[in-house]
């Protein structure tokens, strides 16, 4: 089977099918999509997405300590993994990476490539905060950062502010529009599966809005 008909059937599973696989599979060959749909134990195979089966089916990423993490919005501590995106005013995900739970936000946003053009406004959430990243990200790229701060921040400034929090609402608008994708619980049995899905998410969300500017 082709790639590029393996990586049309994971995209239809995240873009209409709340990533379930096996019903991605059953529907092209229903429509006849392609000449040879493989069965879902071939499919695991062919799309890399499986390795023997974990115990119940759930994933285990790895230490506690590493992937145990606390949300200050929620007052809450969960076990996983942290999603960090860089997106544009029209919704589009331009870059993306994952990070264990205990990691600080401003360690994922080091490891981003942050290609954003000269002049640029870059908004922040206050888990982003740091000075002298700010100047560096001012001084060596020209990127204008606008960092929603604590009130006892030194930078600290209630216009500026209110700019922040407006700008930052379209990454919060982007995270209601992946979760309607998938369902509460994404069904992978490896940890590289479950990384591999909610990229195949991502990506269906920008085809989504290509697809709208299209019609």
């Amino acid at each position: 089977m082709p790639t590029s008909a393996i990586l049309t059937l994971a995209i239809l599973a995240a873009m209409e099918l709340s990533g379930k696989h096996n019903k991605a599979l059953a529907l092209a060959k229903e429509l006849r999509l392609f000449s040879h749909i493989p069965s879902p134990s071939r499919w695991n195979v062919a799309s890399r997405l499986t390795n023997p089966r974990l115990h119940r089916a759930k994933v285990p990423l790895g230490p506690r300590g590493v992937y145990w993490g606390y949300i200050p919005s929620k007052r809450a501590f969960f076990h996983g993994l942290k999603l960090h995106l860089l997106v544009d005013d029209g919704k589009f995900v331009h870059e993306l990476n994952l990070t264990p739970g205990s990691f600080h936000d401003l360690t994922s946003l080091l490891l981003l490539p942050l290609e954003v053009e000269e002049g640029k406004e870059l908004y922040l959430d206050r888990g982003y905060e740091s000075h002298l990243y700010e100047d560096l990200l001012r001084e060596a790229q020209g990127v204008v950062p606008m960092v929603i701060r604590r009130r006892n921040s030194r930078r600290y400034v209630p216009w500026l502010q209110y700019l922040a929090i407006l700008g930052r609402r379209v990454v919060e608008t982007v995270g209601s529009m992946l979760h309607h994708l998938f369902l509460r619980r994404i069904h992978a049995v490896t940890p590289e599966g479950f990384v591999l899905k909610v990229f195949l998410f991502v990506l269906a969300h920008n085809l989504r809005l290509i697809a709208q500017k299209i019609a």
